[in-house]
């Protein structure tokens, strides 16, 4: 089979000896027009992701709810005040079952966005069909497109990995993203230095993504099935036949404000672990993350990797905690690193209440200086367990 070669460009960092890319700053309000269609009555709200998105933060700090300031039939006003530099946000609409869902998932805006947005229900349950207008709006039209890109049912078919040929250079969702690669450069003269790194970032940074997440799958199903010939061929195979040239320069800022770069890193360095050991070493994980230059990348990095996979971490979680309060340069990030203190095995529990059988209010510190065993469940899932000390 012929060797397949992707570019995937960014992992450098460097952009002119470390500069970034600036946006328009003269107008720093950001203000919405959103229409609905006549069908959809509740109102609908925009959550500001004003400290990066971070799928694996349950906890949903460092978003905000902005209610409409105006409202005139079924149209919606929104006006962002001093808004000092691009963030992402969703709108929010309820869906058939009148269940709040994204309308628009984490799109970005920049100050002086001046938008104007309609929407109306999809025939798809939970999915909505978008126009948009005004100053700014050519990258709301781009990233439409990246869900909406015509010819994408004709990009090919098959899994990135398969125990017959190894990397399979005909997968749909590879091709799909080297389209919307492509796409974005369509929509360059009518973006702002900025919006046209970010988007780049998040294509490649998704591309990166879907193909590590799936080598580690398959590796991790192939050790679980002791297939030890089948891993060291898709090994041999992904080295072979899959090709990395991390040539682009991209500005350093960007890497750290594209929601899909991190994850990218993450799920990368997760993959080569699984190729060098044969499993997931979250110290050797950790190690690739302190490897990586941008200080503030690598802050971002680090709380990701908390999020995702803190539970795991046993004897190791001590070194990576006081790793983290040493480097970490951005605040916001620090504050939250620092909760998972509490997270550490033989730390002290927050004192809670909750409602015993008989309807009475019981608290944690009524169970003072002896072991509580808890189970946490719900419907949907089987039982958590936890000890915790009082």
């Amino acid at each position: 089979m012929k060797t397949m070669t992707l570019t995937i460009m960014m992992l450098s960092g460097v952009y002119e000896n470390g500069k970034t890319a600036s946006y328009p700053t003269k107008n720093r309000n950001v203000s919405f027009s959103i229409v609905v269609e006549e069908t959809i009555k509740q109102v609908p709200y925009l959550i500001v992701f004003q400290e990066g998105v971070f799928d694996h933060d349950a906890a949903r700090a460092g978003q905000k709810k902005f209610l409409p300031t105006r409202v005139k039939g079924n149209s919606y006003f929104f006006n962002l005040q001093e808004q000092n530099k691009p963030l992402y946000f969703s709108v929010m609409l309820p869906d058939e079952n009148n269940i709040y869902v994204p309308a628009i998932k984490t799109y970005h805006f920049e100050p002086g966005d001046q938008m104007n947005i309609r929407i109306k229900r999809s025939k798809i349950n939970g999915k909505f069909e978008l126009e948009f207008s005004g100053r700014g709006s050519a990258k709301y039209r781009c990233r439409y497109e990246f869900y909406h890109h015509p010819g994408m049912e004709t990009a090919g078919s098959g899994s990135i990995f398969t125990r017959a040929d190894g990397y399979g250079p005909n997968n749909r969702e590879i091709i799909r993203l080297e389209r919307l690669y492509d796409l974005v450069e369509k929509y360059r003269p009518k973006l702002s230095v900025y919006s046209y790194n970010l988007l780049h970032a998040d294509v490649i940074g998704s591309m990166g993504y879907y193909i590590f997440d799936g080598l580690r799958s398959i590796l991790v199903s192939l050790r679980s099935k002791s297939d030890s010939a089948g891993f060291k061929f898709m090994v041999k195979s992904f080295r072979e036949k899959f090709r990395y040239d991390f040539t682009k320069n991209v500005p350093e800022n960007i890497l750290y404000d594209s929601k899909e770069y991190a994850d990218f890193l993450l799920a990368r360095f997760e993959a080569e672990s699984m190729m060098d050991s044969g499993s997931i070493n979250y110290s050797v994980i950790f190690k690739h993350i302190k490897m990586v230059d941008n200080d503030l990348l690598r802050g971002k990095l680090i709380l990701s990797f908390f999020f995702k996979h803190w539970s795991f971490f046993g004897d190791d979680f001590s070194d990576f905690f006081k790793y983290s309060l040493a480097s970490i340069k951005d605040e916001a990030i620090l504050a939250r690193i620092k909760v998972f203190e509490n997270n550490q095995i033989g730390s002290i529990s927050q004192n809670f209440s909750l409602t015993d059988s008989h309807g009475k209010m019981v608290s944690l510190t009524a169970f003072k200086g002896k072991v509580v065993f808890i189970d946490f469940w719900y419907t949907g899932c089987g039982l958590v367990n936890a000890i915790i000390k009082t």
